[in-house]
């Protein structure tokens, strides 16, 4: 595995445990960068957090970058999945589609 194209994009949700698990793993083995999606200021995303909340666990792994998403590129994200995979997703899996392409 190619440590130089390889991408790891993960919501901040809850205590962010499932980006601080990934990233540390991925990391280690593989060098992996690690891209955290929070919602632009004012913007409310179902299951997602701002930095400002401090998630427990976010600040324990290095996270390379953080991409800012809005609601209508969440959305986005949901109609190109249902439209090219035909699976219907929620806001959340929207939003982690988009960060590479910023």
């Amino acid at each position: 595995m190619n440590s130089d194209h390889t991408y790891k994009k993960s919501e901040l949700g809850g205590t962010s445990r499932h980006i601080a698990g990934i990233a540390k793993y991925l990391k280690e083995k593989y060098g992996t960068i690690i891209i955290g999606v929070v919602p632009v200021q004012g913007s409310t995303i179902p299951g997602t957090k701002r930095l400002e909340t401090k998630p427990k666990w976010f600040f324990k792994v290095k996270v390379d970058e953080v991409v800012e998403i809005t609601e209508e590129e969440a959305f986005k994200g949901v109609v190109k999945i249902a439209r090219s995979d035909c699976s219907l997703i929620g806001m959340s899996s929207g939003r982690s589609l988009l960060p590479t392409k910023k």
